[in-house]
């Protein structure tokens, strides 16, 4: 594992850190308890806690740093960020796709008016014909109608070509599967088995794909995502969510102190936030140490008569057969699937959903340039999310015209 040694690091700090990327908020001593049960390594809570303080002063997991955030104050991020399900929210969370960005001041235009829209989850420019925005929004299903319509503005003021909206009606998403990494050879198995002979189809994924369809009786069941109907967060709950996802790891005493609440009231609020609507956390690492250098989005509809349809490309990225870190978005007409793969794989996958799928754009993201922006619990109050079309349309874009 020569990129791991890089950062001065063993065979106990990659145990250590597999448990750590699995579980983030895992405390201190169960991860020595996973690490000396799953592996022949013994490691005590002292270690993990001298080990982990380690991977952060070398770079390999994120640094702390302190921001000053509009509306909490000065607060310190860390490697590990709480991630919200919008769905339970009872928000829908669309994927937007800016295509063709003339030049720069049109892209500074098109990520400031990301900053001022009050739904605005994330961000990044990704490369294809030119320059793309890929923009994700949160927006309550009634203001669908007013967001459109905000593209369509943006459109007319010439700042991109076209512009693609991909509904998340169906949702499918794996994680980087490391049992799959090599390493001794420093490469992921599923890469030395990727080219087919000459003159066949030049991804091995077909023959994994066929062999998947082989295993099927039926089309497998697919679960639409569904939207809960009211959200049991009052004030404080939503500022912790915002806390949280700046820093996972905040302390409760400094929750308390920052909200005036004891310490038992936060740990309650906390766990309700986590249970409802946060289940999940994001853990910041350098993703070069394994290969994983390379995300992309593929874009298509699904073809008529294909045997990848709507239900059997979800299946196939929760199957597992990829080892890379995969997310589907999808309706019963169109996808976007993320990956971020080595840079020998990235290609196989695309060109066999090239040959499965139609209207196949690939874009290449650029991960330096992405934003992920706190929740917001302004857009939130005693009567609901805000849905007026000042607000989500008129109040945006008067911000960019004014720049």
């Amino acid at each position: 594992m020569v990129a791991w040694r890089g950062y001065n690091l063993d065979m106990k700090d990659y145990e250590i850190f597999l448990k750590l990327k699995n579980d983030p908020s895992s405390k201190l001593h169960e991860i020595a308890s996973a690490v000396t049960k799953d592996s022949d390594i013994s490691v005590s809570i002292e270690t993990v806690r001298t080990r982990l303080m380690h991977m952060k002063e070398k770079g390999f997991l994120r640094v702390d740093r302190e921001i000053k955030d509009p509306i909490l104050g000065n607060r310190t991020q860390t490697e590990i960020e709480a991630v919200y399900l919008p769905q339970r929210l009872g928000l829908v969370r669309k994927h937007v796709f800016f295509n063709q960005v003339p030049n720069r001041e049109s892209l500074n235009k098109l990520k400031m008016l990301c900053d001022e829209h009050p739904y605005t989850h994330y961000r990044t420019v990704a490369y294809s014909q030119g320059a793309v925005l890929y923009v994700q929004f949160d927006i309550p299903p009634s203001t669908e109608d007013s967001m459109n319509l905000l593209f369509k503005d943006l459109q007319d003021q010439d700042l991109f070509k076209s512009f693609r909206c991909q509904n998340s009606s169906y949702i499918s998403k794996t994680p980087a599967d490391f049992s799959q990494w090599d390493k001794k050879s420093n490469t992921w198995r599923i890469e030395s088995d990727l080219k087919s002979e000459r003159g066949s189809k030049q991804s091995a994924l077909d023959t994994m794909w066929d062999q998947m369809l082989e295993t099927l009786d039926k089309n497998p069941s697919l679960e639409p995502v569904r939207l809960n109907d009211e959200l049991d967060l009052d004030r404080l709950d939503k500022l912790l969510l915002r806390e949280l996802t700046i820093n996972s790891k905040i302390a409760k005493k400094d929750l308390g102190k920052y909200h005036d609440r004891d310490p038992t009231t936060i740990s309650r609020r906390v766990r309700k936030i986590r249970d409802s609507v946060a289940p999940g956390e994001q853990l910041y690492y350098d993703r070069s140490v394994f290969d994983l250098t390379y995300p992309q989005a593929i874009l298509g509809h699904f073809r008529p008569d294909s045997d990848l349809d709507n239900s059997t490309l979800h299946y196939f990225i929760k199957s597992k057969i990829i080892p890379f870190e995969c997310q589907l978005v999808s309706d019963d007409d169109g996808f976007v699937l993320f990956s971020t793969s080595s840079p020998s794989f990235a290609p196989e996958l695309s060109e066999f959903i090239w040959e499965h799928a139609d209207d196949v754009s690939i874009l290449q993201l650029q991960f330096d340039s992405a934003f992920t922006y706190y929740f917001y619990h302004e857009n939130h109050d005693e009567n609901g999310w805000k849905t007026d079309q000042s607000y989500v349309r008129n109040i945006p874009l008067a911000a960019i015209r004014k720049s």
